[in-house]
């Protein structure tokens, strides 16, 4: 905690690239933090927007689902996705205990980004059959 709050204090819209803090886990738990220290709160703020694009697009095509099967496998990709995010972010505040969250698709990690990978494959595998209605009854 006094490690990243020593970063968070020394923070500018562009960064600093002569920081030399040894930060455990900065290309995987912490991640964000040690983008936000290196490159600023600009390329911090493009990384939270990009996500958010692609959450809030994942929530559009929850919504055109017909198929209740396909638009339950969105909302428990798009809750993976988004649970990770907001845990990673807030970890890396300080405003939530630290644990092993990777941020979504920047981590570092074969598991990671295998998981997330599978995820957004289900998504799009689910929005490719999003008119089909099985008829289970007949």
């Amino acid at each position: 905690y006094l490690i990243i709050k020593q970063q968070l204090q020394h923070l500018n819209w562009f960064g600093k690239s002569d920081m030399q803090l040894f930060l455990y886990g900065g290309h995987t738990d912490f991640v964000f933090l040690n983008l936000l220290a290196q490159y600023g709160l600009v390329l911090s703020f493009f990384i939270i927007l990009i996500l958010l694009l692609l959450i809030s697009r994942l929530i559009a095509v929850s919504n055109m689902m017909k198929d209740s099967f396909g638009k339950l496998l969105t909302i428990g990709g798009i809750a993976l996705i988004t649970i990770e995010l907001i845990y990673n972010i807030g970890m890396n505040f300080g405003y939530l205990p630290l644990a092993g969250m990777p941020l979504p698709f920047i981590s570092y990690g074969l598991m990671p980004t295998l998981i997330h990978a599978i995820v957004i494959g289900v998504v799009l595998s689910a929005y490719r059959q999003k008119d089909l209605q099985f008829n289970i009854h007949s």
